[in-house]
């Protein structure tokens, strides 16, 4: 398993692994739009995540294959907390059958020197509340509890 920085002749797999995430994350969220993935705006963030400065785009590759990616961008906290740079770990997804493999691991890694070397001080990741699996693997890679949001339909 390598990982590497995506560039334009992944677009493709990004996208397929997208709509696989969205697929498994449904049944944490179902207000998720289904068909982001297919759509113009998700070929944009994934090509603007592989050239800016202040993204990030990275994929796992196994037997010459894309199976997982991660995609973070730096951000500047809530007006409210401290002026600091934070990173972002937006969208991260590991192939189902190679997961606990460490390859989410790997990436997570990568996306922490990322950080450091882009003068963050923090990192972050927002997690379906229903996707514990997810929140567990979160929390074994540094990340702890912050912030609870709470939603309710009207």
């Amino acid at each position: 398993m390598k990982v590497r920085p995506a560039e334009d002749k992944d677009l493709e797999s990004l996208l397929a692994l997208s709509q696989a995430g969205f697929d498994y994350d449904y049944r944490f969220d179902t207000t998720l739009n289904m068909q982001w993935s297919s759509s113009a705006e998700a070929r944009e963030y994934f090509s603007s995540c592989m050239k800016s400065k202040d993204s990030l785009a990275l994929v796992a590759e196994d037997n010459g294959g894309v199976v997982a990616f991660l995609t973070a961008s730096l951000i500047t906290a809530e007006s409210y907390r401290q002026n600091m740079r934070l990173a972002e770990l937006q969208i991260m997804f590991v192939s189902e059958h190679l997961r606990s493999r460490g390859v989410g691991r790997a990436l997570v890694a990568e996306f922490q020197q990322w950080a450091k070397e882009n003068g963050s001080k923090r990192i972050k990741v927002v997690v379906s509340a229903g996707n514990v699996r997810a929140a567990e693997f979160y929390r074994d890679n540094s990340f702890q509890d912050y912030t609870l949001v709470l939603e309710t339909e009207i």
